[in-house]
């Protein structure tokens, strides 16, 4: 072998020896444990108004404080107990019980659901998300009148691939104030 022929076998095996080194590196990156922020859901509850009063169209964005989001797994969801017309209308009102699929999941078994308090600018993070599919639900505090539970982001399941390491903003919907009047769909056929 002539030498310049050798001082280029030796530099391609050098070259595969950092290149397999690299490659176990790799492989062996995967099984370790993620860091706590991969596994962690980060975010944001805020109004989907900014206040109520005066008849103005309200502006919304403004934080959620106090509020505790709850990721309620989507197992703990009652799907066989059978809702009726007069379980709804007629007493003894059976359906209370299970009308709310979410809170009263929250209501039997949210002590054991993954939790997290929004603090004054409405920012939460749930440290540890479990592998599972979940419905994120937001409750607002007791003397919160402002605003309803649940909010947008409740309506589907979403995995914890889904939720680990991404920002999630929830909003909000408004309660109508306490001296609200009904005015009927007819009315507002016309807004």
């Amino acid at each position: 072998m002539k030498p310049m022929q050798r001082v280029w076998m030796l530099s391609l095996v050098g070259i595969g020896s950092v290149w397999a080194g690299a490659v176990g590196v790799t492989t062996q990156t995967p099984t370790q444990t993620p860091p706590a922020r991969a596994r962690s859901l980060s975010g944001r509850v805020v109004s989907g108004v900014l206040s109520r009063g005066g008849g103005a169209v309200p502006a919304s964005g403004h934080p959620v404080a106090e509020a505790t989001i709850h990721l309620v797994p989507v197992s703990a969801i009652d799907v066989t107990t059978p809702i009726t017309a007069s379980a709804i209308y007629a007493a003894p009102y059976i359906a209370e019980a299970v009308d709310e699929p979410l809170e009263d999941a929250i209501r039997r078994h949210g002590a054991g659901f993954p939790t997290a308090t929004t603090d004054a600018q409405g920012r939460f993070i749930v440290a540890d998300v479990p592998d599972g599919r979940y419905f994120v639900h937001v409750t607002p505090q007791a003397q919160d009148t402002e605003h309803l539970p649940g909010g947008d982001q409740s309506r589907r399941s979403l995995s914890a691939q889904e939720l680990r390491g991404q920002p999630l903003t929830i909003r909000l919907s408004s309660r109508p104030p306490a001296a609200a009047r009904y005015t009927g769909s007819t009315r507002c056929l016309a807004c």
